[in-house]
């Protein structure tokens, strides 16, 4: 079984998902990582480069790659991921969603001096982001607060993913 986690940029999937997965003892995926290693280019200079919608296309098929390879992973999507081309819907099939949730702010706090999300330079960016998009993560099988500490997310996450049947 595949572990999904989505949120805002900066909601903490990849360093939950790191902590998740060794708990959990399986291996851990990142899909902008993996679409870095592929393209060699990261997320943000991709965009730039190719525009977002070739991006949202390479992150279809980063999906597609990661599903077709195994099914024991954590694996930390992509901000957008799971709004674009039914995404949610094959995290949900093949998988526990699990939606990261953090407020705009608090996002935009965690990013604001990186250079490699050029979908989240403002506040007003990410704001936009969150209300387009929360409906979508909304629809994740577990919702949980990121604010907290990354032990006290990760032992919640495994609580809950405990009531979960296989």
């Amino acid at each position: 079984m595949n572990i999904y986690l989505i949120g805002l940029s900066g909601s903490g999937k990849t360093t939950i998902g790191k902590k998740l997965s060794d708990k959990l003892g399986m291996d851990f995926i990142d899909t902008d990582e993996y679409i870095n290693f592929k393209s060699q280019l990261n997320p943000g200079d991709f965009i730039k480069k190719y525009g977002e919608k070739a991006f949202r296309l390479i992150e279809k098929k980063a999906l597609k790659d990661i599903l077709s390879s195994s099914t024991n992973f954590v694996v930390a999507t992509g901000g957008g991921l799971p709004a674009f081309y039914n995404n949610i819907d094959t995290l949900l099939e093949t998988g526990r969603v699990i939606y990261l949730k953090v407020s705009p702010e608090i996002s935009f706090k965690r990013i604001k001096d990186e250079n490699l999300r050029p979908l989240s330079m403002s506040l007003d960016n990410v704001d936009y982001l969150y209300n387009k998009r929360k409906n979508i993560y909304e629809k994740a099988h577990i919702v949980i607060d990121a604010k907290p500490s990354l032990d006290k997310v990760v032992n919640e996450i495994i609580s809950k993913l405990s009531s979960f049947k296989n």
